[in-house]
């Protein structure tokens, strides 16, 4: 039997998964009551590796260790592991109004249900707790506009992801080899009133409408819009005053990617979309060394 708890985080994606993910926040949150804690943790967050943490009464009258193996790792989105012979699945979903974690795991048979969702619902309020707690300062502002400087924008967070998509459209969109784009949620960019104008296309995938949104004076694609994912935005990585501020965390539609481009080593590549039509994520390749995306 599955069990479900869940809860929605007033915070970015990143800093959700930092928390979550990190030993000394998980010793100030995993915890279902007051009267108990975690003293100790580790993690190795990549697939096969373990992570344990030392969960105790604070009266020292009892202790166990909670460890297990991850199996998937999909950053600021998924992960996945086995205890014992039990699996858990907790889910990162970013929106315009927060991130909401959905932890989903296999029942034990000691105790009741209600006793055990009750237990992880508790641990999972305290996490959103503490990381609605912790200040959320931006080091770096991140600002940006077309090439002839009409329009300007202003992002008030940090994105919740930057990738290179190197989908057809996105070279043709272009006029070069991938479009480097950041993720944020829709109302989280403000801009000047510089004017922009937009374009549509039916994804090939999805049958549903891309905007694209550039400057009619230089022409410039400062960003795009989705009708499958109303609550967020694109803007494109060039247009940063400082490209540089952000970091490609992954590279998408590798498959089509044009002969001469190179993938990273340590980066996540997907040969085509991050997750299927049905939202279910897709498994990402990691390369050891630089690579070719096609070969001869």
């Amino acid at each position: 039997m599955k069990i479900t708890v869940e809860t929605l985080i007033k915070a970015r994606v990143g800093k959700v998964w930092s928390a979550y993910t990190s030993p000394a926040d998980i010793t100030q949150w995993n915890a279902a009551s007051d009267d108990w804690h975690t003293t100790t943790a580790t993690v190795d967050l990549r697939v096969g590796g373990m992570f344990s943490s030392r969960m105790e009464a604070k009266d020292g009258s009892f202790g166990f260790d909670f460890g297990g193996t991850y199996t998937q790792i999909v950053p600021n989105e998924l992960i996945e592991y086995s205890f014992g012979d039990r699996v858990c699945a907790v889910e990162f979903m970013a929106s315009a109004n927060g991130v909401t974690v959905r932890v989903k795991f296999d029942a034990e048979t000691q105790n009741p249900v209600e006793q055990q969702r009750e237990g992880w619902q508790a641990i999972l309020n305290n996490f959103a707790k503490h990381v609605e707690g912790i200040p959320d300062i931006m080091s770096v502002i991140l600002e940006g506009g077309c090439l002839c400087g009409k329009v300007r924008f202003r992002a008030n967070q940090p994105p919740v992801r930057t990738f290179a998509c190197h989908c057809k459209f996105c070279q043709r969109v272009t006029g070069t080899s991938f479009f480097a784009e950041s993720i944020f949620p829709l109302d989280a960019v403000q801009f000047n009133d510089g004017e922009l104008s937009r374009y549509e296309h039916v994804s090939d995938g999805s049958q549903k409408k891309v905007y694209v949104h550039f400057c009619p004076n230089c022409g410039t694609t400062v960003g795009l819009t989705f009708d499958r994912w109303p609550e967020v935005r694109a803007i494109a990585r060039g247009c940063y005053d400082d490209p540089n501020a952000v970091d490609i965390t992954s590279h998408i539609w590798t498959g089509s990617a044009q002969s001469g481009v190179v993938l990273p080593a340590g980066i996540d590549c997907f040969a085509g979309a991050r997750a299927r039509v049905d939202g279910q994520p897709e498994q990402a390749t990691r390369h050891d060394l630089p690579a070719m995306a096609r070969l001869g």
